[in-house]
């Protein structure tokens, strides 16, 4: 799976609703997360999820995210880009889709493992 995580700006992608740095701190925290200074990452929790934190200045861009994983996963990676988790727009970039991350979630809950 390849995803791309934006804020959502009125259904349009916008930068996310913190900053690198927090993001950074939020992940880091997460247990067997590895994330280097660039703000490139491995997550490996029951599956794998490497990504990337694309800076964007004031606010985050968006979040590369590459791996495979259930819902729950990426729900607690979804957190520590937002309180409002479900409201963040993520682009399946194989498919060209674009989605509201709790409706992703959903999808992602009936797919077979």
């Amino acid at each position: 799976m390849h995803l791309r995580i934006h804020g959502d700006g009125q259904g349009r992608p916008a930068p996310l609703p913190c900053h690198f740095d927090e993001a950074f701190e939020r992940l880091e925290a997460l247990p067997r997360m590895f994330i280097e200074g660039d703000g490139s990452f491995v997550w490996r929790e029951s599956a794998q999820w490497d990504g990337e934190l694309i800076d964007g200045g004031p606010s985050l861009q968006c979040v590369e995210l590459r791996g495979a994983g259930g819902a729950a996963e990426l729900r607690r990676l979804l957190t520590c880009l937002s309180e409002d988790w479900g409201g963040l727009l993520i682009e399946s970039v194989r498919d060209g889709r674009w989605s509201l991350a709790a409706e992703f979630l959903d999808t992602l809950e009936e797919l077979p493992r």
